[in-house]
């Protein structure tokens, strides 16, 4: 509210610790009135330029801003304090955009965007920081196509939001070891695979960030199936650190669902099955000596393995995808007092009574479609069942039709 038409000689450059000027409704003629001065403030947070002489017409007001950001080198460094230009944030893009009409030389769009990048980190920067000690960086809405992270030994969180980047393979993700959280989301990620791969070093990355990229539009199981399996190419499943995908939690039936692309992939089925009881193990906190354990809907074709659990006396093996009986690991399971096969994919109830014929303290049985054909009628099938499998007392919560011949002297 004054009638400065000049700063030069008003001794305001030699304030040193100025933060914040107002220079608003004077007379300066031009926006770059000054801009000497004020690059002179190492401290300069805000200045305020409005309703001088060259910006009276508010509608010239983003064209003007444009201007003083080209006229302010320092907003070019490497780092600079000034922050607000007439009560708003001087924006990244605005400071490019003014670079780019002052500078010299080359600016292809490799530079361009080698000095955006520049101008974000420092944006998340203080005077003394240190790019090898920042533990969080967030470079959103900036276009960007590529990033270099490995100045960035020490980060933990990681925000690229919003850019327009295809590919991290070549963004050097391996240097940052420590990496927890990581953002990517509406950029142009197509490739799951090659995502998982270039993430593959990044051993204690928990949260991933994905959805509004072209192989994650949406957040549902089909995509987070596919995300979950590309990881599990490089990772063991009871070992996978990433845990949380868009803000959920993944669940054992995901990572479940994540192996079963997996195993598509792979003609090593016997591998993904044994990482898949580990993984079931993990979740339920199974021990050796455990008496009860569900496995329903984890996706096994083979239950290999479960032999070691000898003290079983009630295992839920429903709604997988076993079509063998394996007699070898049944007979190892002598206590076993109830078993649920229902919803399986079982050659028939022979291979059932066959592999069940050593399970003398088998009581109750529940088979009801546990196999490809003949457990439709179920009074029938429960027939020849019990006459093989005499000593059980119910199958599908109906009772041996012959009356159980239990085995009293079986321990």
């Amino acid at each position: 509210g004054n009638q400065l038409e000049k700063l030069k000689d008003t001794g305001i450059s030699v304030l040193n610790n100025l933060k914040v000027l107002d220079l608003r409704d004077n007379d300066l003629a031009s926006p770059g009135e000054g801009a000497e001065v004020i690059s002179q403030l190492p401290e300069l947070i805000s200045i305020g330029l409005e309703g001088n002489e060259y910006n009276a017409d508010e509608k010239k007001g983003q064209q003007n801003r444009q201007r003083i950001s080209r006229l302010l080198p320092m907003l070019h460094e490497k780092w600079c304090a000034l922050r607000m230009l007439d009560n708003k944030e001087i924006t990244p893009m605005e400071i490019v955009e003014g670079w780019k009409a002052t500078t010299k030389g080359n600016k292809d769009k490799e530079t361009v965007e080698k000095f955006t990048f520049s101008i974000l980190v420092m944006r998340n920067m203080t005077r003394d920081s240190d790019q090898a000690k920042m533990r969080e960086l967030q470079l959103i809405g900036a276009e960007l196509t590529h990033v270099d992270m490995s100045p960035f030994i020490s980060l933990q969180k990681l925000s690229l939001a919003s850019n327009q980047i295809r590919s991290l393979q070549k963004a050097h993700m391996d240097c940052m070891p420590h990496l927890r959280a990581l953002d990517i989301r509406n950029n142009q990620i197509k490739d799951e695979e090659a995502l998982a791969d270039a993430l593959k070093e990044n051993r204690e990355l928990q949260s991933l960030y994905l959805e509004g990229n072209p192989c994650m539009l949406q957040n549902n199981t089909e995509a987070r199936h596919k995300i979950i399996a590309s990881f599990l190419a490089y990772y063991d499943p009871t070992r996978l650190p990433l845990d949380t995908l868009n803000n959920e939690k993944i669940t054992a039936n995901e990572l479940c669902g994540g192996l079963l692309l997996l195993e598509a992939r792979t003609s090593d089925h016997a591998k993904i099955n044994r990482l898949r009881l580990e993984l079931a193990f993990q979740r339920q906190e199974t021990r050796a000596s455990d008496k009860k354990v569900n496995l329903s809907g984890y996706g096994f074709s083979s239950i290999e393995g479960l032999q070691t659990l000898r003290f079983l006396t009630h295992l839920d093996l429903s709604s997988n995808r076993i079509r063998k009986m394996e007699p070898l690991v049944y007979a190892a399971l002598q206590g076993l007092y109830s078993l649920d096969l229902r919803n399986n994919e079982i050659g028939g109830t022979r291979q059932i009574v066959r592999a069940l014929y050593q399970c003398k303290n088998l009581f109750t049985l529940f088979i009801w479609r546990a196999t490809r054909k003949d457990t439709e009628k179920p009074r029938k099938y429960i027939q020849n069942v019990c006459k093989v499998l005499s000593w059980v007392d119910t199958v599908d919560h109906l009772k041996n039709p012959f009356g159980a011949q239990r085995f009293l002297d079986i321990a």
